[in-house]
């Protein structure tokens, strides 16, 4: 290898090891994997990795961006806006002047870039291949990418609900809403979605919702029509996954048929699945084993029976939730409204 050519991995070898410091980190790396460079030389060109290295995970202006490249401050700021434009960094107007900032790989650069993967095949390779080596990184750390909770308090035993899993709280604290593209309905599923009233199931909020909007990713929808979309999530048996963030900046209905943080939570056992939520399930074995005749099996791995039939109709069978005590330690995937989920079948 020249020394030319040496200097270049290194550079995107660096630029590899910024991404892992943001969120649940590009991860692949820690497994000396190079598919995650593979993946972010289909996605980044040599400078706009160079112009992402030289942004910080707090908001900046291009001016104070340019003077940290030495380049031209017009130049830098048509460059940063176009990045920002192609799902590369986060943009934001704050007191009538452009700033930007990194965003993560996901949620983020990946949910962003749908277009791209889905036009080029061999990036689509790349991401396929990451996913592997990356989604087992990314559940070997304590914090999860996402969190599991309950469609709505009834669920929760006791009036257990804790404020930080109430979705409808959540909401509240939220003023713009934003739905799009799922990466994985997009990109990943072979057959028709078993659910199909959402052709559009990731949610965004406030200033992400303005960014994916501003760049035609989303459109904006209303607080009711959000309700609605939890409701039919309930009716559906799909699943809510807000990111596991203190914002809780998006949000996804998730089902079985294609979702990769799902098929991760079951293939890539890890601390971060121990933490997927707060609560374990109280189960009635004999309850479903008398009144469900589609019953199949008592799973020993979710500690509940699963159903071959896990419809909106089972729902009055199958298990409650309870807080889960704190010395207690999480089930790798839990809560009733998982059971929905032909996991296993």
């Amino acid at each position: 290898m020249s020394c030319d050519n040496h200097e270049t991995q290194e550079n995107w070898i660096k630029f590899r090891d910024e991404f892992d410091k943001l969120g649940s980190g590009i991860a692949a790396g820690k497994h000396k994997n190079d598919a995650d460079i593979a993946m972010l030389k289909g996605l980044f060109t040599e400078e706009e990795a160079k112009f992402f290295i030289a942004t910080d995970v707090d908001f900046e202006s291009a001016s104070v961006i340019s003077v940290r490249l030495g380049r031209d401050p017009q130049y830098v700021a048509d460059k940063l806006y176009e990045m920002s434009r192609k799902g590369q960094l986060f943009r934001q107007t704050i007191d009538g002047i452009r700033k930007y900032r990194r965003l993560p790989f996901m949620h983020g650069v990946a949910e962003l870039s749908i277009d791209r993967f889905k036009e080029t095949p061999a990036l689509m390779y790349s991401l396929r291949d990451f996913g592997v080596a990356g989604m087992t990184a990314t559940n070997a750390v304590k914090d999860p990418l996402h969190r599991i909770v309950p469609i709505n308090a009834s669920t929760v035993a006791d009036d257990g609900l804790l404020d930080v899993d109430n979705f409808s709280k959540i909401l509240d604290t939220k003023t713009r809403f934003a739905v799009d593209d799922c990466i994985c309905a997009t990109l990943f599923t072979p057959t028709p979605c078993n659910y199909p009233s959402f052709q559009k199931r990731c949610l965004s909020f406030d200033n992400f919702a303005d960014y994916r909007v501003e760049n035609g990713i989303g459109e904006y929808i209303t607080r009711e029509e959000v309700d609605r979309m939890v409701e039919q999530c309930e009716k559906e048996g799909t699943l809510l996954c807000p990111a596991n963030s203190g914002n809780v900046e998006v949000a996804c209905l998730c089902c079985s048929c294609f979702c990769g943080l799902i098929a991760a939570d079951k293939h890539f056992p890890g601390p971060a699945n121990e933490n997927l939520n707060n609560y374990v399930n109280q189960h009635d074995f004999d309850a479903c084993k008398n009144k469900c005749s589609n019953l199949l099996f008592y799973c020993f791995v979710f500690h509940s029976c699963v159903c071959m039939k896990m419809r909106r109709d089972f729902l009055g069978f199958l298990p409650s939730l309870s807080p889960r005590p704190a010395a207690v330690p999480a089930v790798r995937v839990q809560g009733s409204y998982l059971l929905r989920l032909s996991l296993l079948l």
